[in-house]
């Protein structure tokens, strides 16, 4: 099971609208200041959007794995994995956060960033496994 986060593509359309803006403050020669505001938007923009477009996790029969622009976590399941499970519902909205811990290991997974629908496959996976 992969899940990716809900607005990847919401990322990806910023930060490239975000290039485009500075590629324009860039090329028609505006003032000094805002030439130095359109290299300082892209250098926090590239980060920042490629982290959201390239995070994913993917859950196998050994563990998960965390992957992202910056690099990889990996939690192997094991006998001192620990799963615990935070739900907010109110009228409006419904927030699920799957806590999992392997040793010093600590890994989130909240639905303010993945599906809703994908973090609570996981976690009825999870309960027919018996691990949660």
């Amino acid at each position: 099971m992969t899940l990716r986060p809900a607005n990847g593509m919401l990322y990806l359309a910023a930060t490239l609208l975000i290039l485009a803006a500075a590629a324009y403050s860039l090329a028609v020669h505006l003032a000094w200041y805002q030439q130095v505001a359109a290299v300082a938007a892209v250098l926090i923009a590239l980060p920042w959007g490629g982290h959201y477009v390239f995070l994913r996790y993917i859950m196998d029969e050994h563990g998960i794995t965390r992957k992202s622009l910056f690099g990889s976590r990996r939690i192997n399941w094991g006998a001192d994995t620990a799963f615990s499970l935070t739900e907010e519902h109110t009228q409006e909205t419904s927030r699920l956060v799957l806590h999992i811990s392997s040793g010093p290991q600590h890994m989130e997974l909240s639905s303010d960033i993945l599906p809703l629908e994908q973090v609570e496959e996981l976690v009825d996976t999870l309960r027919r496994r018996g691990a949660l």
